[in-house]
């Protein structure tokens, strides 16, 4: 389901922008940009799921769940919840 639900975000992102940079509504930068990801770039774009600990450190998790550093070599430290989460 997430492997179809980024490859419909990746298809309409890749239709909106193209249209727009060809439309001229665009800076040149954001056209630079917007014209750089390609319909096969964004095919194969690696998703990251990134997390940022208490100290605002980047960490990278994994399918397991595991936490690797990102930019930096420090370890994460455990995330620590407070409260109920929100919703019903």
């Amino acid at each position: 389901m997430k492997v179809i639900y980024n490859v419909v975000i990746a298809t309409v992102c890749t239709v909106v922008f193209q249209g727009a940079a060809s439309a001229g509504n665009l800076k040149a930068s954001h056209a630079r940009v917007a014209n750089h990801w390609t319909a096969d770039r964004m095919k194969n774009a690696m998703p990251r799921d990134l997390a940022i600990d208490q100290r605002g450190l980047g960490y990278l998790r994994k399918l397991d769940g595991s936490l690797t550093p990102y930019g930096h070599q420090m370890a994460a430290q455990t995330l620590e919840t407070r409260g109920k989460p929100a919703g019903g």
